[in-house]
């Protein structure tokens, strides 16, 4: 293989490296974020409630609310900021609330605060809140989505 032809290859693997990161941005931010298909959580027979509201500021713009009955009786409260779902407000049983970034992930929804000290990671049905680290409400599970 002569020079020319190792340019003119290795232009080409660039070009399709770079069409294929772009590609993959373009729909990760149009992809939904929530599956119904998986469930993460192992628990059964949980009370959950679920409404939503509308934001007043735009007819698009909606503040679906999911609670998430959790094992040893915990409870975890998402409202998700739709339609650019950049961020949720989370409260959880014992009291608490933070307000959590979006942040990449390989599957499901992930939200965390700018140290990821305090995570909220949902896919499907099933979510599970991590501190530090450790995983502290585990096997969430929100029966209806609105």
């Amino acid at each position: 293989m002569n020079t020319n032809d190792k340019r003119f290859w290795t232009v080409v693997v660039v070009f399709i490296v770079l069409g294929a990161i772009f590609f993959w941005q373009n729909n990760r931010a149009n992809a939904p974020q929530r599956s119904s298909e998986t469930d993460m959580a192992t628990t059964t027979d949980l009370t959950v409630s679920v409404a939503s509201t509308t934001d007043t500021n735009s007819a698009m713009a909606s503040t679906p609310v999911y609670t998430y009955a959790c094992n040893d009786d915990k409870s975890a409260t998402a409202t998700f900021h739709l339609p650019k779902d950049d961020f949720i407000n989370l409260h959880l049983s014992d009291g608490r609330a933070f307000i959590l970034s979006h942040t990449i992930s390989a599957d499901g929804a992930r939200y965390a605060n700018a140290n990821e000290s305090m995570i909220f990671w949902t896919k499907g049905v099933g979510a599970f809140v991590m501190e530090n680290g450790t995983t502290t409400y585990a096997g969430c599970v929100a029966t209806r989505f609105p």
